[in-house]
């Protein structure tokens, strides 16, 4: 069966590349971002050494008032107009002023957006671990607590599942997942990103995000384990049975159930002057409506939230206090309110009066 991913909520898939104040120009609407290379090769011969130019170049983040936008250069005459010609993307502008700041990109190839396969089969390692050690229960989450405090080769519950530390690398039946790159169509836009922080809200970073309404090509989830290579390889057969697509699809529905739910009761609780919890939790009602075992809600991508990364939401549903009380110390995170619930924060794009979550998409049969 074929799938598509179709995006429901902004969707920042963290990359290295981000754009400097010199690699944009800034319009009512919109920014028109360029490549380094076409900036580079369309400066001036005789400016070279603009002292402005070389600043730009060199940006390091600080004193963003020192660093000029690249139609600045234009006007001044410093890079050739020529440019013009040569925008890479046109996103659609959410913030008000960009303020000669960092634009943090999401990721890109050459035809444009994608979502590696290495990212959507992380999402799909984590929901099958997820919904494995839910129906193991809490005393198999602490035995493997236990394990990694003993061992220093285990780095986390994952590993005590598979045998990592045993150096078994053979004993991960996810390599026998396959998952390709998926190009994303639709637009792009630029947002400020915010964190949310129980009673107030301050900024983040700039960040280049696919917009709601963006879906991906055709892909499947190709699985190569063989039964007889399974047993031969003595791997977990619980684990195993797993990887094909009904069990897949029901994985990432379960999981994704309860961190709407997680979600939900959070912005309940929680709430901020100026800050409109409801708009959030309308959207979360209705991914919570959208997400079906045939069709799953996923959340993806950067600033998404420890519990749509890591085994922690299990642990809190199997046992809400020792989540609280002993998982906390053992995961250690390096700064902690003790008075709230780990983690304190979320993050969001766009106003106060209209915030949308990061990440949220649905897994949806081709046509």
């Amino acid at each position: 069966m074929e799938y598509r991913i179709e995006v429901l909520s902004p969707i920042h898939i963290g990359s290295s590349k981000s754009y400097r104040p010199i690699d944009y120009i800034e319009k009512e609407e919109e920014v028109l971002i360029f490549d380094e290379k076409d900036v580079l090769s369309n400066i001036k011969e005789s400016h070279m050494l603009n002292s402005q130019l070389l600043r730009g170049i060199g940006y390091t983040g600080k004193r963003a008032e020192y660093y000029k936008n690249l139609d600045h250069f234009i006007h001044k005459g410093i890079i050739d107009n020529s440019i013009l010609d040569k925008v890479k993307v046109r996103a659609i502008k959410k913030i008000d002023d960009l303020k000669a700041k960092e634009i943090k990109g999401t990721m890109r190839n050459i035809q444009g957006t994608y979502i590696p396969g290495g990212t959507l089969k992380g999402i799909v390692r984590t929901a099958v671990f997820y919904h494995y050690v839910k129906n193991k229960g809490i005393d198999f989450i602490k035995k493997g607590i236990e394990e990694i405090k003993r061992n220093r080769k285990v780095k986390d519950i994952e590993d005590c599942i598979i045998g990592k530390f045993k150096k078994n690398i053979l004993k991960d039946p996810f390599r026998f997942l396959r998952i390709r790159d998926v190009n994303i169509k639709g637009d792009v836009a630029v947002y400020q990103e915010n964190i949310f922080n129980i009673k107030s809200y301050f900024l983040s970073d700039i960040i280049e995000v696919m917009c709601e309404g963006s879906y991906s090509e055709k892909f499947k989830f190709k699985t190569t384990l063989k039964k007889e290579i399974a047993n031969k390889l003595d791997l977990d057969n619980e684990l195993t049975s797993y990887l094909n697509e009904k069990n897949i699809l029901k994985a990432l529905y379960e999981y994704s159930k309860d961190i709407i739910e997680d979600e939900i009761n959070y912005f309940s609780k929680n709430k901020a002057k100026l800050f409109n919890n409801s708009e959030i939790l309308k959207e979360l009602e209705k991914y919570k409506d959208l997400n079906k075992q045939e069709s799953p809600i996923i959340r993806i991508g950067k600033s998404t939230g420890f519990k749509s990364h890591t085994l922690g939401l299990a642990v809190k549903q199997l046992d809400k206090d020792f989540y609280n009380r002993e998982f906390i110390k053992f995961i250690r995170p390096p700064k902690y309110d003790k008075r709230y619930e780990f983690p304190k924060t979320r993050k969001f794009v766009g106003l106060s009066i209209a915030p949308k979550l990061l990440g949220f998409a649905i897994v949806k049969k081709a046509d």
